[in-house]
């Protein structure tokens, strides 16, 4: 029987998952977060499908941002960030959870800034190597601050500060369902995360058929209407000769269910280097090309990708430099260099901090 309430937020919904997966049946447990995937896009977030297929309470949270770029969207975005703060004084108010768990970002800051108000503790886990602004401003605010990378964090130090490590999705730790796909020729895997990248999807639709002949290609793009890469990919995938489309897997997501037998089954990655992305290629050994994000908050994606390749554990190429020639250079490097990569990446596994989601659960149940 819950007699405890948690409110849960934040840009991070992997790890979000996987603690919640360990709190127990004494919580209950409501989200707060974006029920559209993408800002001034249609598209469903994951993050609302999940919650609604687990029936747990979402609030969804019409939270703005300052911008690095102007765009079309940046007046509305500015104009959103007080009806955030608004709209989480109210989620506070009427939910009255008895502590307020944020995994960063913009989308937490307004919750995190109405649970203080009204005097509910506050425990955010900070993933990254470098954290952004929103993250750095809900730190000080919490009680405790969690982090993810021991050694690495650039937060400042102090008796608040607690090394949990990044938890992974529990569903990674268990044997999985497999994909219905062939895995004749050595298994590629290309994402851009929960969301996709559409300026990955289309370096790759420019080399496609080149890559198929080298590998099996399993290609998650995301679903983004504004973009429509999958639909585009899967009109591609049409028109392929018969023996490489039947090596072109395409999907818009990849379900959680099936992703433990992905990465074991994984010869490289390519992708961005999300804090998330980065601890999982660590847990499974999986040589990667990373491309980070550019416009990642306080540029945490490079630096969770220098990470990598500082110990020589990654091959990285800043989006600018990223096109065809360059990653086929890239996959050549990593084929020539795999079994060191590979050892590489098992020394990092050994500095992580082991079960990460119940210390942050162990956290939580200090402070509320």
């Amino acid at each position: 029987m819950s007699n405890k309430k948690i409110m849960i937020t934040g840009g991070h919904l992997t790890p979000a998952l996987a603690v919640m997966s360990v709190l127990g049946e004494t919580w209950q447990v409501i989200y707060v977060g974006r029920k559209h995937a993408l800002e001034g896009d249609v598209a469903i977030s994951q993050e609302y499908r999940i919650m609604h297929e687990r029936n747990i309470p979402f609030r969804n949270i019409t939270a703005g941002r300052i911008q690095r770029k102007f765009t079309t969207r940046t007046l509305w975005s500015l104009l959103k960030i007080p009806v955030g703060f608004l709209q989480g004084l109210y989620f506070v108010w009427r939910d009255k959870p008895d502590v307020v768990l944020s995994f960063g970002g913009y989308v937490a800051l307004p919750v995190v800034v109405a649970a203080r108000i009204f005097g509910v503790p506050v425990v955010t886990h900070e993933q990254t190597i470098t954290p952004g602004l929103a993250s750095r401003i809900i730190a000080t605010f919490a009680q405790k601050v969690c982090i993810g990378f021991p050694g690495e964090n650039k937060m400042p130090q102090g008796e608040k500060y607690v090394i949990t490590g990044n938890p992974l999705r529990n569903e990674l730790t268990k044997t999985s369902k497999p994909l219905n796909i062939t895995t004749a020729k050595p298994l590629l895997f290309i994402t851009g995360g929960n969301l996709g990248s559409h300026s990955i999807n289309m370096i790759i639709e420019k080399m496609l058929p080149d890559l198929l002949k080298h590998y099996t290609v399993l290609h998650q793009t995301g679903n983004a209407v504004e973009f429509r890469d999958f639909e585009r990919l899967s009109h591609l995938k049409q028109k392929l000769p018969s023996d490489l489309a039947k090596r072109y897997n395409l999907f818009a997501y990849i379900d959680a269910q099936f992703m433990s037998w992905v990465f074991t089954h994984t010869h490289i990655i390519i992708g961005r280097s999300g804090a998330n992305t980065v601890t999982e290629l660590i847990f499974f050994q999986i040589p990667s090309l990373l491309i980070p994000l550019p416009w990642s908050g306080s540029g945490e994606q490079s630096s969770q990708a220098q990470y990598l390749s500082s110990h020589n554990a990654a091959v990285c190429i800043e989006q600018k430099n990223a096109n065809s020639e360059a990653i086929k250079s890239a996959l050549a490097k990593i084929e020539a260099s795999y079994r060191q990569i590979q050892k590489n990446l098992r020394k990092l596994a050994d500095t992580l901090p082991q079960n990460p989601a119940i210390k942050i659960r162990d956290v939580i149940e200090s402070v509320a």
